[in-house]
């Protein structure tokens, strides 16, 4: 049996490895399944390199912007090689798997390695929809193979963590989120939080050091400090074995975070932590179900400042029921607090999620439904999850905050620096940040 496994990209995906598909990759070759991962990200021609493989199943995992180019890769293959199995997986298709009927052979919902291996190997086409049962112990899967994937073209493209030009690739040491936020998947799909044991993370972080010579390493879990006392396991760790020579960064939640922590967290080489804020307004918070207060938020900025590393602050705008007064609320955090890199969003109401039901439910929606291509979450989304706000208005407003929140971040000295240092890398970060204007 060969599978192919295709990462589409519409032209305006994040240079980042694909983990998920890459670990579905590695699970099915260690169970006997030849596989090659086609990744349109790394400039792989999809078409062309299926003429080369001829697979018995393709694959197509998608996010939901990607999901028309999926769709049409779909149409392709169908066409060209009318005897392929196709197989969707992913974000995308797991919340609206009805709608790939007439498109797929199967699509599996949910974590994919147990069902897309029992589908291969019971071969029950006859059954459209294949439901993924999360692995209790995620430390039976196998460490992620980075053979299956152009390991040289995410090097080359990554600008490392917090804006330093190193070689820099992803990991994840965990599955699932603790908690259940309006715009995620997981208000209606609760993933219960699964980590892999401490040695485990350790020794995949020096395999990536001595097979692609990595100089950091961005932590992509959803809340990288849920658990306080593994984080600090892991820092030890880290410490002991020489790994704090890596400059790393990852994701958490205010409420996760102290001073111990984040000293920890830095004495293992941590450069940079990133936050979720969404907005300074308490209102908004409560609105969206985040586990956090506005006071909060700010001491996460405060603590981490302290401990001497870089803040990454996420914001949403857009906002169920969020008034010009919301806005101002947030424009005053992003102003006043010291983040160093300021991220501002469209909130986005993804299929899957909560915030997409409302939607629905207030008729948000055209009648010949969402532009898929357009949940970029920058100026192009259309303000579907906002029904308070004049839609000119909050474009107005997301412009005047990426510009604000891009003058602030190269307004400082160290940054500045970096920029003169590496001029080629900061023209091409400075270039992807003006396409969200």
């Amino acid at each position: 049996m060969k599978v192919a496994l295709i990462n589409p990209d519409n032209g305006r995906a994040i240079k980042k490895e694909n983990i998920g598909l890459l670990a579905l990759a590695t699970f099915l070759d260690r169970n006997g399944v030849e596989v090659r991962l086609i990744d349109e990200v790394a400039g792989d021609k999809t078409l062309s390199a299926l003429r080369d493989y001829r697979p018995h199943v393709a694959g197509l995992s998608c996010m939901t912007m990607f999901a028309p180019r999926a769709l049409f890769l779909a149409g392709q293959i169908r066409e060209h090689f009318p005897d392929v199995k196709i197989v969707f997986g992913g974000a995308h298709p797991s919340a609206l798997p009805e709608s790939f009927d007439g498109t797929a052979d199967a699509v599996v919902v949910g974590e994919g390695e147990h069902a897309f291996l029992k589908l291969l190997r019971d071969n029950c086409w006859n059954r459209k929809i294949i439901p993924g049962t999360p692995e209790p112990d995620i430390d039976r899967f196998p460490v992620p193979d980075r053979r299956f994937i152009n390991t040289a073209f995410y090097l080359k493209h990554k600008m490392g963590v917090a804006g330093f030009p190193l070689r820099a690739l992803s990991l994840s040491t965990s599955r699932g989120c603790p908690y259940q936020c309006l715009f995620c998947e997981n208000s209606k799909r609760r993933s219960p939080v699964r980590v892999h044991g401490v040695e485990r993370v350790l020794d995949e972080m020096e395999a990536l050091v001595r097979n692609h010579a990595v100089e950091s390493v961005a932590f992509t879990d959803e809340n990288f400090s849920f658990n306080k006392q593994r984080l600090q396991r892991i820092c030890r760790g880290m410490v002991e074995r020489g790994l704090n020579k890596l400059r790393w960064e990852c994701q958490t939640s205010a409420d996760r975070v102290d001073e111990e922590v984040l000293s920890a967290m830095k004495a293992a080489g941590a450069v940079q932590v990133a936050f979720g804020f969404e907005s300074g307004s308490q209102r908004v918070l409560d609105t969206l179900g985040k586990n956090a207060t506005v006071e909060q938020n700010q001491r996460a900025v405060r603590l981490a400042r302290k401990a001497g590393l870089s803040v990454r602050g996420c914001f949403m705008i857009g906002n169920p029921g969020e008034t010009l007064e919301d806005l101002i609320l947030t424009e005053k955090f992003i102003l006043e607090s010291d983040i160093h890199y300021t991220g501002v969003f469209i909130t986005t109401p993804y299929p899957g999620t909560r915030l997409w039901d409302l939607c629905e439910e207030r008729g948000a929606f055209p009648p010949e439904g969402p532009d898929y291509a357009s949940f970029t979450t920058g100026i192009d989304t259309p303000p579907y999850a906002c029904d308070s706000l004049d839609p000119a208005l909050l474009r107005s407003v997301y412009s005047r905050l990426v510009y604000l929140s891009m003058r602030k971040n190269y307004s400082r000295p160290r940054l500045l620096l970096k920029a003169l240092q590496h001029p080629a890398e900061s023209f091409r970060l400075f270039r992807e940040l003006v396409k969200r204007l």
